[in-house]
Protein backbone atom coordinates (compact mmCIF):
# COMPACT_ATOMS: atom_id res chain seq x y z
CA UNK A 1 0.00 0.00 0.00
CA UNK A 2 1.30 2.97 -0.96
CA UNK A 3 0.24 6.43 0.13
CA UNK A 4 -2.55 7.89 -1.48
CA UNK A 5 -3.67 5.11 -3.08
CA UNK A 6 -5.45 1.49 -1.65
CA UNK A 7 -7.30 -1.52 -4.17
CA UNK A 8 -9.70 -3.94 -2.68
CA UNK A 9 -8.01 -6.69 -2.03
CA UNK A 10 -5.16 -4.76 0.30
CA UNK A 11 -8.01 -2.51 1.74
CA UNK A 12 -10.11 -5.98 3.01
CA UNK A 13 -6.60 -7.62 3.39
CA UNK A 14 -5.74 -4.66 5.92
CA UNK A 15 -9.05 -4.90 7.54
CA UNK A 16 -8.32 -8.97 8.46
CA UNK A 17 -4.70 -8.22 9.18
CA UNK A 18 -6.21 -5.78 12.23
CA UNK A 19 -9.37 -8.96 13.47
CA UNK A 20 -11.72 -5.86 12.57
CA UNK A 21 -15.07 -6.51 11.51
CA UNK A 22 -16.64 -4.53 8.64
CA UNK A 23 -18.40 -2.97 11.34
CA UNK A 24 -15.71 -1.99 13.29
CA UNK A 25 -13.45 -0.40 10.40
CA UNK A 26 -16.65 1.78 9.33
CA UNK A 27 -16.80 2.96 12.59
CA UNK A 28 -13.25 3.93 12.84
CA UNK A 29 -13.32 5.42 9.47
CA UNK A 30 -16.50 7.25 10.43
CA UNK A 31 -18.36 5.72 7.59
CA UNK A 32 -21.19 3.40 6.73
CA UNK A 33 -20.86 -0.02 7.06
CA UNK A 34 -22.31 -0.96 3.26
CA UNK A 35 -19.33 1.70 2.21
CA UNK A 36 -16.51 -0.71 3.72
CA UNK A 37 -18.50 -3.40 1.55
CA UNK A 38 -18.72 -1.32 -1.41
CA UNK A 39 -14.80 -0.17 -0.80
CA UNK A 40 -14.27 -4.00 -0.59
CA UNK A 41 -15.94 -5.77 -3.20
CA UNK A 42 -14.39 -2.73 -5.67
CA UNK A 43 -17.99 -1.58 -6.38
CA UNK A 44 -16.75 1.76 -5.08
CA UNK A 45 -13.52 3.19 -5.33
CA UNK A 46 -11.40 4.03 -1.89
CA UNK A 47 -11.35 7.56 -1.13
CA UNK A 48 -7.20 8.78 -1.50
CA UNK A 49 -7.63 10.23 2.12
CA UNK A 50 -8.85 6.51 2.98
CA UNK A 51 -5.10 5.28 3.47
CA UNK A 52 -3.81 8.41 5.37
CA UNK A 53 -6.52 7.53 7.91
CA UNK A 54 -5.15 3.74 7.94
CA UNK A 55 -1.58 4.86 8.24
CA UNK A 56 -3.32 7.00 11.21
CA UNK A 57 -4.57 3.70 13.03
CA UNK A 58 -1.02 2.03 12.18
CA UNK A 59 0.09 5.02 14.45
CA UNK A 60 -2.37 4.94 17.15
CA UNK A 61 -2.35 0.87 17.44
CA UNK A 62 2.15 1.21 17.84
CA UNK A 63 1.25 4.11 20.36
CA UNK A 64 -0.84 2.10 22.45
CA UNK A 65 1.40 -0.74 22.67
CA UNK A 66 3.98 1.01 23.87
CA UNK A 67 1.84 2.29 26.45
CA UNK A 68 1.18 -1.09 27.80
CA UNK A 69 4.62 -1.89 27.15
CA UNK A 70 5.39 1.16 30.01
CA UNK A 71 3.16 -0.62 32.62
CA UNK A 72 5.08 -1.81 36.29
CA UNK A 73 5.72 -5.06 36.74
CA UNK A 74 3.66 -4.93 39.76
CA UNK A 75 0.90 -3.90 37.75
CA UNK A 76 0.43 -7.82 36.49
CA UNK A 77 -0.86 -9.44 33.23
CA UNK A 78 -3.46 -7.15 31.01
CA UNK A 79 -6.41 -9.07 30.95
CA UNK A 80 -8.55 -9.12 28.00
CA UNK A 81 -12.55 -10.09 27.87
CA UNK A 82 -13.89 -10.97 24.90
CA UNK A 83 -14.10 -8.85 21.25
CA UNK A 84 -18.17 -8.13 21.65
CA UNK A 85 -17.47 -7.10 25.02
CA UNK A 86 -17.56 -3.01 24.69
CA UNK A 87 -18.76 -1.92 27.86
CA UNK A 88 -16.05 -3.97 29.42
CA UNK A 89 -13.20 -3.03 27.48
CA UNK A 90 -14.12 0.92 27.68
CA UNK A 91 -14.63 1.03 31.19
CA UNK A 92 -11.10 -0.47 31.75
CA UNK A 93 -9.50 1.63 28.72
CA UNK A 94 -11.78 4.80 28.39
CA UNK A 95 -8.90 7.06 26.50
CA UNK A 96 -9.33 4.32 23.35
CA UNK A 97 -13.30 5.63 22.89
CA UNK A 98 -14.20 4.95 20.23
CA UNK A 99 -11.70 1.76 19.37
CA UNK A 100 -13.51 -1.58 19.24
CA UNK A 101 -12.17 -4.42 21.56
CA UNK A 102 -11.35 -6.41 18.59
CA UNK A 103 -8.61 -3.55 17.75
CA UNK A 104 -6.94 -3.77 21.16
CA UNK A 105 -6.64 -7.45 20.73
CA UNK A 106 -3.88 -6.17 17.68
CA UNK A 107 -2.53 -4.04 20.60
CA UNK A 108 -2.02 -6.62 22.77
CA UNK A 109 -0.64 -9.03 19.81
CA UNK A 110 1.86 -5.88 19.26
CA UNK A 111 2.93 -4.88 22.36
CA UNK A 112 3.97 -9.13 23.45
CA UNK A 113 5.65 -9.39 20.18
CA UNK A 114 7.81 -6.34 20.70
CA UNK A 115 7.90 -6.10 23.96
CA UNK A 116 7.13 -9.09 26.04
CA UNK A 117 4.62 -7.98 27.91
CA UNK A 118 2.21 -10.12 30.16
CA UNK A 119 -1.38 -10.68 28.49
CA UNK A 120 -4.56 -13.28 29.79
CA UNK A 121 -7.76 -13.56 28.87
CA UNK A 122 -10.08 -13.21 31.07
CA UNK A 123 -14.12 -12.47 31.68
CA UNK A 124 -13.59 -9.17 31.14
CA UNK A 125 -10.82 -6.58 30.49
CA UNK A 126 -8.56 -5.29 33.17
CA UNK A 127 -5.91 -3.19 33.54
Amino acid sequence: MTLGSIDAVDFTEYRMSYGLSLYDLAAILGVDARTVRRWETGKAAIPAGITADLATLDVRTAHAAAELAGRSPEDGPVIFGGVEDADSFLAAWPEYEPMPPRWFWRVAALARRRYGIAVEVGKQYAR
